[in-house]
């Protein structure tokens, strides 16, 4: 039996666990680009935190899925309406939220590793924490954050290490990239911890867009 198990998992033809639930985790970098109004641009390095629940089935693997993605933006114009405006450097935080399709080929990547392709649908709240600031519209006191939510559309390309059972914990990695666009925009009072304010929300706000490319690798939990 050893020996037909050795010769199963050697095998280029042989799939990955199927037709099982999942847990993921994994560790890496983002790269953003945060454009706004008045030709307002930065580029963000930092880090992510990823997780994933789902079903594998033989071929496709369809997984809810959060990124966690945190840096620092240097002066980026943000605004809430036409009450609230002004550039600021500020720490970042993004909670990413996605639903994904994945399609596993039977392509080997590094003798062990199945390729595989994604893509689907997100939502995300971007958050800003305005540090050194200019206000031109309005006025804050320092204790406030600036939040986004946003829509957007992904995609992912990796490799997963192929085993007969999800027990071995296999590993992978992958690049997944994205466009937001937002519509909503609020003001919010974070000075007490317990409790937090929304001063001012803009429903019908699109002028925040960002480009998102992450570069995970993980392992498969549960």
């Amino acid at each position: 039996m050893k020996l037909i198990l050795l010769f199963l998992l050697l095998s280029t033809d042989v799939f990955a666990y199927e037709n099982e639930w999942f847990l993921k985790g994994g560790l890496g970098l983002n790269f953003q680009e945060l454009k706004s109004d008045n030709l307002s641009q930065d580029d963000l390095l930092g880090f992510a935190l990823s997780t994933s629940f789902g079903y594998r089935f033989r071929l496709f693997e369809i997984a809810t899925a959060s990124y966690i993605t945190m840096g620092h933006a240097d002066n980026l114009f943000l605004k809430v309406g036409n009450d609230f405006q002004l550039y600021a450097d500020s720490n970042y935080w993004a909670s990413n939220f996605l639903l994904l399709i994945k399609y596993f080929t039977n392509i080997n990547v590094f003798k062990k590793h199945q390729l595989y392709f994604g893509l689907g649908p997100g939502i995300a709240i971007q958050t800003f924490w305005p540090k050194n600031y200019t206000v031109s519209s309005g006025s804050i006191s320092g204790t406030e954050k600036i939040s986004y939510e946003t829509l957007g559309i992904y995609g992912t390309i990796g490799f997963e290490e192929r085993t007969l059972f999800k027990e071995e914990f296999p590993v992978f990695a992958d690049i997944l990239w994205g466009f937001n666009r937002s519509y909503k925009a609020s003001l919010v009072e974070v000075d007490d911890p317990k409790s937090t304010e929304i001063i001012l929300t803009d429903n019908n706000h699109s002028n925040f867009v960002n480009f998102v490319l992450i570069i995970s690798f993980g392992v498969t939990f549960l």
